[in-house]
């Protein structure tokens, strides 16, 4: 895992250029809603309706490629924003009072550990770790499953042999273990700040990729 630092101000620069906004549809509806063929109209409705559903799915892989096209990082790399999104960043859904930490990251070649540190008297982690549909799996932090103390969030892979040992044992051990459906995850977490803390004040979020076979040695 490497820990990749991104400043606010050079987002932009890293972009590429687009000619079309989100509005450019080329007309599309306009056009549509002038024809009465319903077979017509039925495969734009689709069209519209298949978009929409694998947009979540579009979201986490859109992470991902950013974060090796822009700072040449990869899965389990965490992305640290030095600073607030602004709404002139383009970044939808952002929150603009606090920084993020956010990461990609797989199953594919066995579970992973994400290790939240436990929240002090300045600086306490909050977030959600979510599947490749965004679909929750378990929040962080003081209403998380770690209630602020910090811990090792374990994610078994879909189908999951109990090779590195069953969920009950590895929660034996002291791990906060999760069963999931897919093998992409995802979060953004961000740090809530007290007592005069700054981003910098903010632990390390950790990812170890099959962390569970040094941990069970």
């Amino acid at each position: 895992m490497k820990r990749l630092l991104l400043a606010s101000l050079l987002a932009l620069s890293t972009l590429p250029a687009y000619t079309q906004t989100f509005d450019d549809t080329d007309d599309i509806l306009a056009r549509a809603s002038q024809i009465e063929n319903i077979e017509y109209q039925m495969m734009v409705q689709r069209a519209a309706q298949t978009a929409i559903h694998f947009m979540p799915a579009v979201t986490q892989i859109d992470f991902l490629k950013a974060t090796r096209r822009d700072l040449g990082g990869d899965f389990h790399d965490v992305v640290y924003v030095n600073e607030p999104f602004g709404s002139e960043k383009g970044f939808l859904t952002a929150n603009d009072t606090t920084a993020y930490a956010w990461a990609t990251t797989t199953s594919k070649n066995g579970p992973i550990v994400i290790e939240v540190p436990a929240a002090t008297d300045k600086v306490n982690y909050f977030g959600s770790v979510v599947n490749q549909w965004e679909v929750p799996i378990t929040d962080v932090g003081y209403k998380g499953a770690d209630k602020g103390k910090g811990g090792k969030y374990v994610f078994l892979p879909p189908n999951y042999d109990n090779k590195l040992g069953s969920k009950q044992e590895l929660e034996n051990q002291g791990y906060l273990v999760f069963e999931t459906d897919t093998y992409l995850y995802g979060f953004s977490f961000r740090p809530s700040l007290t007592n005069g803390a700054t981003d910098k004040d903010a632990g390390d979020v950790t990812i170890h990729p099959r962390a569970i076979d040094v941990c069970l040695c």
